[in-house]
């Protein structure tokens, strides 16, 4: 959906950000990590930190139902 920026949720104890699917998986990203801080007087050269270095799967069948969804709503009326 153009609308939907996600969902959030899903496993006990830990929140994590879906962002896609594959098979009977989820793609994830653990929005609880966390990296250094970046040199941004040299950010060509840091741009790689912004970017994800394995796929985080996790199978539909583990998840909790404690699952929060987000969509964009430009306009009320």
């Amino acid at each position: 959906m153009k609308t939907s920026l996600g969902m959030i949720g899903g496993v006990p104890g830990k929140g994590l950000y879906f962002v896609g699917s594959c098979d009977d998986s989820l793609i994830y990203l653990d929005p609880h990590l966390v990296q250094t801080p970046v040199n941004t007087f040299n950010l060509s050269r840091e741009l790689d930190s912004f970017h994800c270095q394995d796929l985080r799967l996790i199978n539909r069948q583990k998840l909790d139902p404690s699952i929060a969804f987000a969509f964009y709503i430009k306009n009320l009326t």
